[in-house]
């Protein structure tokens, strides 16, 4: 690309400060970016809004994300972004106000639901996109972890939590699924693991 470096470390940190620089990096992580905190497949609009950002400020991360929060496509509904098993882990526990001392057994849920704990794939780390992670067995996986976890919150009423965790966002269907369940536990495992639960 008719750049030349020195050797050793000052033309490494070199290097890496011309290629943070250029616009082709930029592009990359606004896309990114926009694929993590928006959807899968990103409005070309955010993308660009991100990419013009980072390209102005010459890199800016402060910067970019601000602006990320001020994305009307970050927040519109549907959620499309589907929980990474650490994330939904999390989701689920906090909904659940689980006790401190949960956390001990917390490495080996991670383990189970597919993403183990300081064990990220190299060298791109986890996966950011729903079909990496809603195979068949892995959504099985997190039903059956969340129904062992709703035995906790024994008698809880399925609706309110629901409303308490996802307000607007909790779909109709998923409210007469609950309440026509079996016992509470069956109720708020269907909340738990409804499709609008597992999104953010």
């Amino acid at each position: 690309m008719g750049q030349e470096f020195m050797e050793g470390e000052q033309g490494g940190l070199a290097a890496l400060a011309w290629l943070a620089d250029q616009e082709a990096t930029h592009r990359h992580l606004a896309r990114k970016l926009a694929i993590h905190f928006v959807a899968d497949s990103p409005p070309p609009a955010a993308v660009d809004a991100l990419f013009a950002v980072l390209r102005d400020t010459r890199g800016d991360l402060g910067a970019v994300a601000r602006r990320l929060v001020a994305l009307d496509a970050a927040w519109k509904p549907p959620l499309s972004k589907l929980r990474a098993p650490v994330d939904y882990m999390m989701a689920v526990l906090r909904a659940l106000e689980a006790p401190a001392q949960i956390t001990a057994g917390l490495i080996n849920t991670s383990q189970f639901l597919g993403q183990p704990i300081w064990n990220a794939r190299a060298p791109n780390g986890w996966p950011d996109q729903m079909a990496d992670w809603a195979a068949p067995e892995a959504i099985l996986r997190r039903v059956e972890w969340a129904f062992g976890q709703a035995g906790r919150g024994a008698g809880r009423d399925a609706a309110t939590l629901a409303e308490a965790v996802m307000g607007p966002l909790i779909q109709p269907e998923t409210l007469r699924a609950a309440s026509r369940a079996g016992s509470a536990r069956e109720a708020l495992t269907l909340v738990l693991t409804s499709p609008e639960f597992q999104r953010r």
